[in-house]
C-alpha cells in the first residue's frame, strides 16, 4: 500500500447524549436523524475540499490536507466546523486538530477503511470530548494557523465591493496595499474564505506578477488562464492545446479567442497581434466566465507588474460591463511611486490601506499566537516598539521564541534580521535546501529543489515536511507541475533573505541547475518559460562576471537564446515586450554573433508593428549593416525585403528602387533552402506590385509566393498573397479573384490573425464592384466589428464604409461614418485617411447643396489627395475636388483638376468606380473624358460603371489594398 506522511487537519464531530437518546427511541426514527445529520456534515465538509474519513456511530471524523493539500487546510477545518455550527439544531461537540500523519493513499474511505493514523487523530478525540456543546475546541497547530486580528473594517469593505459587482453586474477594482507583512495575503485569504462560504458558487482565479522580465508582463494572466483549463506546466503543446480548447468551448468566437490565449499559457499563435487586440480578447475571456457566476481576479504583487499589466487591468475594469467581477490587486506602496496616477478618475476603484496594526492589536496577536496572555513586560514593550505594527514581524517573533524559547530569544532590529535569525537555527542542510529554494522562487518544486543540491528526493520531501511545520513554507493548493509537490515561500520576505545569505559564487550553478530542471520540465512548451530561463541564466551570467569564478561567455550564450525565444513567443501578445527582448539580446551580443542580424531584423518588425517608424528604420539599417559585415546572404536578403516596409517614398523612382530592392532580396534568399524570410519576400513582392496597380505582375508574383508562403510564412502572409492574387485577377475581369479575396477573409478569422478586419475591407471593395454597394456594406461593417473586438481604428473601415453608405443614398450615415473618421485623422496626423474621408464628405455635401462646406473640406484636403501616391486616395480625391469646384462655378480649376488624373493609371479600379462622376463633370465643364495613358476596362471595371445607380456619389474601391499594413 502506497503511504505517505503528510501534516493534516483533523476534523471530529459528535452527538452530545446521543446514546441515551437512542435507547429509547424507535430504530426508524434514530436511523432518520443520523442521515440527515450525516448528510449536513458531509456537505459542509465538503464544501470546504475535506474529505470524511468514517462514520462511527453518531460521530463523524473528516480530514482536511488528505488525500489533497491545500496551503490553508487548518482554517477550511474550522470553517467547516462553525458552518456544520450553523446547519444543524443538534447538540453537538467539535474539535479540529493539526499534526503530522501516515497516510494510506490506497485506502478507500467510502468502504470503511481507515485514511490515516497517527497521534493527531488521537488528540482531535481526546478534544472533542473536552469541547464545549454547540462549541469548537482547536489544538495549537490549528490556533497558530487561523487568527485573524485588526483588519475586519477591511475585511468588510472587501465583501461590500464583492456585493456591488454582484448587484451591478460590473466590475470593481480594489487596490489592497501595504508595507512587506502587512497582511495583504492574509485579508484575500479571509475575503476567499467569506466567499467560499457563499450559496452561489464564485470562480476565483489568482496569478502573481513576477520581479523581472518583459515578455512575461502577463504572467498573471496567463496562471488565471491555465487555472481555469486545468494546464499543467509539465503539459506537453498538444495537451495545453487540447485543454484550453476544452476550457474555450461554446464561447462565442472561440477561435479568435484560442489564438490570443494560446500565448498565455505557452503556445505558438500563428501571427502576430497588436496590444490593443489582445487585450479584447482577454477581456471577452473573462466576461465569459463571469457570465455564468461571479469572477474574483486576484493579481498579486502589483508593484512588480510591468505597465503592460497595468494597462490590462486599467483596460479590464474600464471597458467590461454586464459582467460582475471583482479585480483585487496586491502591492507594496512603491506602486504608486512608479505609477502615481493607478487608479485615480474611475469611480469603480478603490484603494484599501493597510495601517499598521495598533499596540494593543498587536499584543493580540502575539498573544493568540503564543497561548498565554503576557510576555516579559520588558521583552514585550521592546517587540511592540520594534514590530511597528507589522503583523509578520509579530508571527515571525513567535515563531522565533518557539525554536528558541522566551527566555534566550532578543528581539531584532526589524522583520528582515528577525527572518534571519530564524533561518540560523536550521540545520545545516535544512538551511542550504531553503537555499536552493530560494533560488527557484517564490513558488517551488520539491524535484527542482532537489536537481540543484543533487539531493535525494525523498529526503528533500521529508525535509521540506519539517520546514513546513516551522511555518517558513508551506504547500500550494494545487500544483503545477505534474507529479511534483509544490511549495510557497510563507513570506517573499523569507525566501528574499534566504536567497540574500548564499554567497555570490555559490549562486552561480544554483540558476544554472534550476535553469535545467526548468527547460527539461517544461518540454516541448518551452516558450513559455524562456523569460524565466532567461533570468536565470542572466542572473549567472552576471554574478560570474562580478566574481570572476567561471567562464561567463556560454552562460551569456544561453541567455541571449533564451531571450530571442522568449521574443518570438511574446510577439503574439505584445510587440512593445518582444522589442524589449529583443534589443536585451541584441545588447549581449557580440559584432560577429551571426544571431545579431536577424535579431535586428525582427526588432525592427517589432517596432513597426507598434507603429515605432524611426526606430523600425534605424534598427532596420543596422541589420543591413551587421548582415553584410556578417557576409550572411540569408540575413540580408530578409533584412532587404523588410526595409521595402518603410522606404515608401512619394517619388516617381520610388516604386522603381522598392521592385529593385525586392528582386535583389529573391534572389540572395533562393540560393538557400526556402525559409521563413523568402515566404515574406516573395509575399512583398506581390504586395507591391497591388499597391502599384500591376495585376499582371501581381498575380504572376502571388502565384509564385503562395506555395512557399502556406509551408514557411504565417497567416498574414497567405493572406496578403492572396489578397493580391485575388486584385490582379478581378482588375483583369475574372470574377474568381473574389475567391481568393474571400478564402484571405476565412483564414484571418480562423486563426484570430490580426490583420481580419484588413481582409474584409480587400473583399469589400471588390464585392461592391461585382456585385453592388449593398453586400458590400455589409461586409464593410464586419471589418468594423473586428476592429472594434480588436481595439484597432475603425477608420481604416469607416473611411471605406462611408463610401458604399453615400453610394446606398444612406447620406446621414455615411456622415456620422466620415465625421468619426476625420475626427481621428486629424488627431493622428493620417493625411490619406484625411482625404478620404473628406472626399466623401464633400461628395455628398455638393448633392445636398452645401457647397460651403464642400468647398472647406477640398480646401483642407487638397495638397493630401495631390501628394499621395496611393491611388484609392488621390483619384477618387481628384474626382471630388473637381466637382466641388464645377458647383463653386470654377470650371476651369474643375478641368484642370480632372487633367492631373493623367498621371493615374486612368482604366484601374479606383478611377473606374468613380468614372460616372468624372465623366459628367468633364461634360458639364465642356471637356472630352481626360486621356489615359493605359485606357482599357475590364468586365470589373464595366460593371463598376453600369451598376448602382444610387442618389449618392460613386465613391472608389482600395480593391485589395493594404495600406496599413506597408505604408
Amino acid at each position: 500500500m502506497a503511504r505517505e506522511r503528510k501534516v493534516v487537519s483533523v476534523l471530529f464531530v459528535d452527538l452530545v447524549g446521543f446514546t441515551a437518546q437512542s435507547e429509547s427511541a424507535d430504530p426508524e426514527d434514530v436511523d432518520a436523524l443520523l442521515r440527515g445529520y450525516h448528510g449536513d456534515v458531509r456537505r459542509e465538509i465538503e464544501r470546504y475540499g475535506g474529505t470524511v474519513e468514517k462514520f462511527i456511530g453518531d460521530a463523524v471524523v473528516a480530514l482536511f490536507g488528505a488525500p489533497v493539500v491545500h496551503e490553508d487546510d487548518p482554517e477550511r477545518a474550522v470553517l467547516a466546523a462553525l458552518r456544520i455550527l450553523e446547519v444543524t439544531d443538534l447538540d453537538v461537540r467539535i474539535a479540529v486538530n493539526t499534526g503530522e500523519v501516515l497516510v494510506d493513499l490506497d485506502s478507500r474511505p467510502d468502504h470503511g477503511e481507515g485514511m490515516v493514523t497517527g497521534d493527531a487523530v488521537n488528540t482531535a478525540s481526546r478534544l472533542q470530548s473536552a469541547a464545549p456543546v454547540r462549541g469548537v475546541l482547536v489544538g495549537e497547530a490549528t490556533w497558530a494557523a487561523t487568527p485573524f486580528v485588526g483588519r475586519r473594517r477591511e475585511l468588510e469593505l472587501l465583501q461590500q465591493l464583492f456585493e456591488r459587482s454582484l448587484e451591478e453586474s460590473g466590475v470593481q477594482l480594489v487596490t489592497v496595499v501595504g508595507e512587506p507583512g502587512a497582511g495583504k495575503t492574509r485579508l484575500v485569504g479571509e475575503l476567499r474564505s467569506w466567499v467560499d462560504d457563499r450559496p452561489e458558487l464564485v470562480l476565483w482565479r489568482q496569478g502573481r506578477c513576477l520581479p523581472y522580465g518583459d515578455g512575461i508582463a502577463y504572467w498573471p494572466l496567463g496562471e488565471a488562464v491555465k487555472a481555469q483549463a486545468g494546464i499543467l506546466e509539465s503539459d506537453t503543446a498538444a495537451e495545453t492545446a487540447a485543454k484550453l480548447d476544452m476550457a474555450l468551448e461554446g464561447m462565442p468566437e472561440a477561435a479568435w479567442l484560442r489564438a490570443r490565449l494560446g500565448p498565455l499559457v505557452g503556445l505558438e499563435s500563428a501571427g502576430s497581434a497588436t496590444r490593443d487586440e489582445s487585450f479584447a480578447a482577454w477581456r471577452s475571456f473573462f466576461e465569459e466566465l463571469a457570465a455564468g457566476g461571479p469572477l474574483v481576479l486576484v493579481v498579486e504583487d502589483l508593484h512588480w507588474a510591468e505597465g503592460a499589466m497595468l494597462e490590462f487591468v486599467d483596460y479590464l475594469v474600464e471597458w467590461s460591463s454586464a459582467a460582475p467581477i471583482l479585480v483585487i490587486g496586491t502591492a507594496r506602496p512603491e506602486l504608486f511611486e512608479h505609477h502615481p496616477g493607478w487608479g485615480g478618475g474611475m469611480r469603480n476603484a478603490t484603494t484599501i490601506s493597510l495601517s499598521s496594526l495598533s499596540d494593543v492589536d498587536t499584543a493580540r496577536l502575539v498573544a493568540a499566537l503564543m497561548e498565554r496572555s503576557v510576555l516579559p513586560a520588558e521583552t514585550q514593550a521592546l517587540l511592540l516598539e520594534r514590530a511597528g505594527g507589522n503583523p509578520l514581524f509579530a508571527e515571525e517573533f513567535v515563531r522565533m521564541l518557539r525554536d528558541r524559547g522566551v527566555g534566550d530569544a532578543a528581539v531584532p532590529g526589524n522583520v528582515q534580521a528577525l527572518i534571519a535569525a530564524r533561518l540560523d537555527t536550521l540545520e545545516p542542510d535544512r538551511k542550504r535546501l531553503i537555499q536552493d529554494a530560494a533560488v527557484v522562487g517564490k513558488v517551488f518544486w520539491a524535484g527542482a529543489v532537489a536537481s540543484i543540491g543533487a539531493a535525494d528526493p525523498a529526503q528533500v520531501e521529508t525535509a521540506l515536511r519539517e520546514l513546513v511545520r516551522k511555518e517558513l513554507v508551506k504547500p500550494a493548493r494545487l500544483s503545477s507541475v505534474a507529479g511534483q509537490r509544490e511549495y510557497v515561500f510563507w513570506h517573499a520576505l523569507v525566501r528574499d533573505v534566504a536567497y540574500g545569505q548564499i554567497p555570490r559564487a555559490d549562486r552561480i550553478h544554483r540558476h544554472v541547475a534550476a535553469a535545467e530542471w526548468i527547460d527539461e520540465m517544461a518540454g516541448d512548451r518551452a516558450g513559455d518559460h524562456a523569460e524565466i530561463l532567461a533570468h536565470h541564466y542572466l542572473s549567472a551570467m552576471e554574478l560570474a562576471e562580478a566574481t570572476a569564478a567561471v567562464d561567463s561567455a556560454p552562460l551569456r550564450n544561453r541567455a541571449i537564446d533564451q531571450l530571442l525565444v522568449a521574443a518570438g513567443t511574446t510577439m503574439n501578445a505584445d510587440s512593445a515586450a518582444a522589442t524589449r527582448l529583443l534589443l536585451r539580446a541584441i545588447d549581449l551580443q557580440a559584432s560577429d554573433d551571426p544571431r545579431l542580424a536577424p535579431a535586428l531584423t525582427r526588432a525592427s518588425l517589432a517596432a513597426f508593428a507598434q507603429g515605432e517608424l524611426e526606430q523600425a528604420r534605424s534598427l532596420i539599417d543596422a541589420a543591413l549593416d551587421a548582415a553584410r559585415d556578417l557576409g550572411s546572404e540569408i540575413a540580408l536578403g530578409h533584412a532587404m525585403a523588410v526595409e521595402t516596409l518603410y522606404r515608401r517614398d512619394g517619388s516617381t523612382e520610388g516604386p522603381r528602387r522598392r521592385q529593385e530592392t525586392l528582386a535583389q532580396a529573391v534572389e540572395l534568399l533562393e540560393r538557400h533552402p526556402p525559409g521563413p524570410e523568402l515566404a515574406t519576400a516573395l509575399t512583398l513582392v506581390a504586395g507591391t506590385h497591388m499597391l502599384e496597380e500591376r495585376p499582371e505582375e501581381a498575380i504572376k508574383a502571388a502565384e509564385r509566393a503562395l506555395p512557399v508562403a502556406e509551408r514557411f510564412g504565417d497567416p498574414s502572409d497567405v493572406t496578403l498573397t492572396l489578397a493580391a492574387r485575388g486584385w490582379g485577377r478581378s482588375d483583369l475581369g475574372d470574377a474568381g479573384g473574389l475567391d481568393d479575396l474571400r478564402r484571405a477573409l476565412e483564414i484571418e478569422l480562423e486563426t484570430g490573425d490580426a490583420w481580419a478586419p484588413v481582409a474584409a475591407i480587400n473583399l469589400a471593395g471588390l464585392v461592391w464592384a461585382w456585385e453592388g454597394p449593398a453586400p458590400a456594406a455589409e461586409i464593410y461593417q464586419l471589418a468594423v466589428r473586428e476592429a472594434e473586438r480588436r481595439r484597432q481604428t475603425t477608420a481604416w473601415s469607416k473611411r471605406e464604409l462611408a463610401w458604399v453608405l453615400a453610394d446606398l443614398g444612406r447620406w446621414d450615415e455615411a456622415l456620422t461614418a466620415t465625421s468619426e473618421v476625420l475626427t481621428w485623422a486629424r488627431d493622428n496626423t493620417d493625411n490619406g485617411t484625411l482625404a478620404m474621408a473628406a472626399s466623401t464628405t464633400a461628395m455628398v455635401h455638393v448633392r445636398r447643396g452645401a457647397t460651403a462646406a464642400a468647398a472647406a473640406l477640398v480646401d483642407e484636403a487638397l495638397d493630401a489627395i495631390r501628394a499621395s501616391t496611393q491611388p484609392q486616395v488621390r483619384q477618387p480625391g481628384l474626382i471630388a475636388a473637381a466637382e466641388v469646384r464645377l458647383a463653386q462655378g470654377r470650371p476651369a480649376d474643375a478641368r484642370d483638376l480632372l487633367a492631373e488624373l493623367t498621371g493615374s493609371r486612368f482604366g484601374g479600379m479606383f478611377t473606374c468606380m468613380h468614372l460616372p462622376a468624372a465623366v459628367a463633370t468633364a461634360l458639364a465643364a465642356g471637356r472630352r473624358r481626360p486621356r489615359a495613358q493605359a485606357d482599357r476596362r475590364g468586365a470589373a471595371t464595366r460593371a463598376a460603371a453600369t451598376h448602382g445607380r444610387g442618389a449618392g456619389p460613386r465613391p472608389g474601391t482600395r480593391g485589395g489594398r493594404r495600406p496599413h499594413r506597408s505604408a
